[in-house]
Parts: C-alpha cells; structure tokens; sequence
C-alpha cells in the first residue's frame, strides 16, 4: 500500500478538474478544462507528450479507443508529429503536430492539424491520413504556482480544444462527441494526478 499515500495526498491537496465542452457551430466543438495538482509540471508535461504510451492496451495510460499511436520527429526542437489510428464505431487515422514551448513557471504543449504541406509528406499508404475531424487545434498549459502551504509544488494545468468537423456521420451525434470528449480530457487529469503521485512517491521534485 506504499504507493497508496502519496496518491491520496496529491488527489486531496489538489483542485478537481472542471471539463465543459459545447458545440458551438454546425461542425465546431470547443473544449476548456482546468485543475490545480499538486507536483512540478516536468511529470505533468511528459505524461501529456507520451502519445506512444497512450491506446487501449498495452500501454502505460489506457485509453479507450485509440489503437495505437507512433511518434515522427520534427523539423525543429521542440516539434514533434505523431499518428494515432483509431479503432472505433468509425474508424480514423490522423497526423497531429505538438510542440513544446517553455518560458518562465510556464510550459505550453499546443498541437494541431499539421499544414497541407506537412501531411502530403507525412502521410503514405500505411499511415494515412483520414480523420474524424478536418481540424483540431489545442493546448495544455502548466503553470507552475508558487508553493503550497506545506512547500510543496503546485502547478495549475488548463486545456483548451477546438475541433471541425464535415464528416455528415459524425455530425449526426453532437451530444456523443461533447459527451466523449469531456470524459477523455477528465480522463487525461486523472494520469495527470497519478503522474504527481509517482514523482512525490519518488522524490523528484523541482520545474520543467
């Protein structure tokens, strides 16, 4: 059960995440979250970029529906592009590119619908490029806060999404894709809190 207490600790220490999420046009569905954990963020973000430890089985952070995701390198530090195909009541597969932007107590993680440019490069027979949505642009924020009452680290983490959508089927269920998305953000602070709890439980401590 030694793993048990600094879970408990950060979970109580912590503010819950509030995930709303509305469509907000015929095809445009935006998203917006907030929580205060308790931990620096450099466990924070490099739970978020783990993309490739991220599917529904075999990986470290289980998540429904996604089959599998592969990291491709960048053209520039920082840049990154990964592939995740999804296996699910539709099937998609989809090119993102994230980068990692640090300043200050601040670390950004935005990424997005890679330019035309990028996928005619990227894509090929065996990773195509056919997503659900024809545009997704997003971000998560980690801002490290000053220290709490006990000293230890606190980091204020905000996610923000928006993604468009032409594809008629998927349209059909707007409640579904709200509803889905939600759970997947809330899913994604849940790993977050646990990504606290191991670097408490292991005594890593200090910024990004």
């Amino acid at each position: 059960m030694s793993w048990l207490a600094p879970l408990l600790a950060v979970l109580l220490s912590a503010v819950a995440p509030q995930v709303t999420g509305e469509k907000v046009a015929a095809g445009v569905y935006r998203f917006h979250g907030e929580a205060e954990i308790a931990g620096p963020a450099a466990p924070l973000v490099a739970m978020v970029t783990a993309y490739d430890q991220q599917c529904r089985r075999g990986c470290r952070y289980e998540v429904p529906a996604v089959d599998r995701t592969i990291l491709l390198p960048g053209e520039r530090e920082g840049l990154f592009y990964t592939w995740t195909f999804v296996d699910d009541l539709l099937d998609a597969s989809y090119f993102v590119a994230v980068e990692v932007e640090r300043q200050g107590p601040l670390t950004t993680v935005r990424y997005a619908t890679p330019p035309a440019a990028a996928l005619a490069r990227l894509a090929d027979a065996e990773h195509p490029h056919d997503p659900f949505f024809e545009r997704q642009e997003g971000s998560w924020t980690f801002e490290e806060l000053p220290a709490a009452a006990d000293g230890g680290p606190r980091t204020r983490v905000v996610a923000d999404l928006e993604m468009r959508s032409e594809n008629f089927l998927v349209n059909l269920m707007p409640g579904q894709i709200v509803e889905r998305t939600e759970k997947h953000l809330l899913l994604i602070y849940r790993y977050l809190d646990e990504a606290a709890a191991a670097a408490k439980s292991s005594g890593q401590a200090g910024g990004n």
